[in-house]
């Protein structure tokens, strides 16, 4: 149960906050439950919805979360219309 603390709200110590977004390959893996070259294969051909910063692949929890929620399409630029769907 939240207290009180020196006047501010502490959050619950048992409940861990989960990462907006997450960085690389495993990471897209571990959400998904997808091995490395499936996942690979669906953001080369943007179905998965991920961004790139540089050479890095981020994926943002909630829009992961959506696409599963969607039945996983893996049509060309199925990540754009999952995307759109996401309120962040």
């Amino acid at each position: 149960m939240p207290g009180r603390r020196g006047g501010r709200l502490d959050a619950d110590p048992n409940t861990a906050p989960q990462p907006l977004m997450r960085r690389g390959l495993k990471a897209g893996c571990e959400l998904t439950g997808l091995g490395m070259n499936t996942v690979w294969s669906l953001v080369n051909c943007n179905a998965l919805p991920h961004r790139r910063v540089g050479r890095a692949i981020l994926f943002v929890t909630e829009e992961v979360k959506a696409w599963i929620a969607a039945g996983c399409p893996t049509d060309a630029d199925a990540a754009i219309r999952v995307r759109k769907g996401v309120k962040l």
